[in-house]
């Protein structure tokens, strides 16, 4: 069982991180605008829009943690597939995505909605990489990771019932 002290760490870490991706994709979805020419918009954002990044990025630090917490990913953490941890992010950055649209709207701001889709992409990609990888080191930090998804039906059959293990991968 991992101590309290532990926990608490790796809650700041899964917080922290899946705030340092938000901004990442905001960042990034602000600076392929930029610089890279994109199917289906007429050219590239003038270099001038950077300033909405100030106001995306304080706006993506109050959202990111309330979207990921109501699909919830702020739940003590449990295995999951790739599948079943992409589902609920890339439910949460949508939601997240609206929202950050709406606001843009009814505030009747301008704002490049490309970048919100971008943002949007982005975002679940960069989450589904952290929390992979969070997943994968809880794993480890507890000593209990399957090494191979085929060898999991033959070690979960020799396991107790109420054992806790995580399949890497």
């Amino acid at each position: 069982m991992i101590h309290r002290r532990h926990h608490t760490l790796w809650r700041t870490a899964r917080l922290l991180g899946d705030l340092t991706c938000g901004l990442m994709a905001m960042t990034l979805s602000f600076l392929v605008r930029i610089y890279v020419e994109i199917p289906l918009t007429l050219s590239r954002l003038p270099s001038d829009r950077i300033r909405y990044l100030a106001v995306a990025s304080l706006l993506v630090l109050a959202t990111q943690n309330l979207s990921l917490y109501f699909f919830g990913l702020y739940d003590p953490p449990r295995p999951r597939s790739t599948i079943g941890t992409l589902r609920p992010l890339a439910a949460a950055t949508f939601i997240q995505g609206l929202g950050l649209m709406g606001f843009f709207f009814l505030a009747e701001r301008t704002f490049p909605r490309s970048v919100v889709v971008l943002f949007i992409v982005l975002n679940a990609l960069l989450l589904l990489a952290w929390r992979l990888a969070l997943q994968a080191a809880l794993a480890s930090a507890l000593g209990n990771v399957c090494p191979s998804p085929r060898l999991a039906p033959v070690t979960m059959a020799t396991l107790p019932v109420r054992s806790k293990w995580f399949m890497a991968g």
